[in-house]
């Protein structure tokens, strides 16, 4: 045990204390009145992160070192988790009492996880050609022309631990991740409200059937969806990943499964936060201030007033899908 946590979990420590410590210091130098809750949140929420991204990085490794499907288990109680601690931890902030877990919140996490379970089988054991452990890249053929290789490729069956590299990475291919993903879901989001019939079918429970237990919306709501729409977001995730592996370039690390760990982490993390009914959200974080320069990060208040006009803010991620295309709804209570 002592050796697994030197050789795997020591080496990622020190850039996500960068990124924690970032974090504080942006909020310590923040003149805003609530920069104390600000950074109460911010102390708990980083190591919660990674935390959550570990957990999940032993999950999948347990799949590709070992060919142990059992561990695949531990994503209900995990997703179980993302949930209630990302209410606890704006609700913290906002000093409203938290809700209690509910069989609905774990009925949700159950769907998700199954779900959750089925892309990373399909990505890691079906064709697993596009991360860095399964199947060595070659300069001589072009990675986005791996998924073809992967199948004529000997697996690799040690997977090597992650590196300091690998964590500082996810600042560029965080952004990538989310500008795919967001893409796919704004596209089929509003497509889902647009067209009657596709609403009713597959979208309209998420609006029907929130905001109504506790008064307001909360995270674990973000899994009040259909299976068919729980799928196609899972398709919108596997966007997001083609869009990181644009950059697989000879100057750029093909993905590695602790990176697929930490997108999918920062996946939930992002998607859940929209439905907490915050009216604050977390600003200077390292992997979503690129957004943040460029005013177009995704603030909580966004994804609100999407359930009270619902025809605007289809995005998830960013701003920048619903400003391109008219859909965009600044809420009343943000300051840009």
């Amino acid at each position: 045990m002592l050796a697994f946590v030197v050789d795997f979990v020591l080496p990622v420590v020190p850039p996500f204390l960068c990124f924690w410590a970032f974090n504080l210091v942006c909020y310590m130098a923040s003149p805003s009145p609530t920069h104390s809750d600000d950074m109460k949140y911010t102390f708990v929420q980083h190591p919660s992160d990674f935390a959550r991204t570990l957990t999940r990085w032993w999950i999948l490794d347990s799949l590709v070192q070992r060919d142990q499907y059992w561990p695949l288990l531990v994503l209900i109680p995990l997703t179980i988790f993302e949930t209630a601690i990302c209410q606890y931890l704006y609700d913290r902030h906002e000093h409203v009492p938290t809700p209690d877990v509910t069989v609905q919140q774990i009925l949700n996490c159950c769907r998700t996880s199954i779900v959750e379970t089925c892309g990373v089988i399909l990505s890691l054991k079906v064709i697993p050609g596009v991360f860095a452990e399964i199947v060595p890249h070659s300069q001589e053929v072009h990675p986005l022309l791996s998924i073809i290789c992967a199948k004529f490729s000997k697996p690799v069956v040690h997977a090597p631990p992650p590196t300091f590299v690998e964590v500082f990475q996810l600042l560029y291919l965080c952004p990538l991740f989310d500008l795919g993903l967001d893409l796919g879901f704004y596209t089929f989001h509003l497509t889902s409200h647009r067209n009657k019939y596709l609403f009713k079918m597959i979208h309209a429970d998420h609006h029907t059937d929130t905001a109504k237990t506790h008064g307001r919306l909360v995270s674990y709501e973000t899994y009040t969806i259909t299976w068919l729409e729980t799928a196609i977001i899972f398709f919108c995730y596997t966007l997001g990943l083609g869009f990181c592996l644009l950059a697989q370039t000879p100057t750029f690390a093909p993905l590695t499964v602790f990176q697929l760990a930490a997108l999918i982490t920062w996946g939930h993390t992002v998607e859940l936060s929209g439905h907490t009914s915050s009216t604050w959200t977390p600003s200077c974080h390292p992997q979503r201030v690129i957004f943040q320069i460029l005013k177009l990060d995704l603030r909580v208040q966004h994804h609100t007033m999407h359930h009270e006009r619902p025809l605007t803010n289809f995005s998830k991620r960013t701003t920048l899908y619903d400003r391109l295309f008219g859909t965009y709804k600044k809420p009343n209570d943000l300051a840009y």
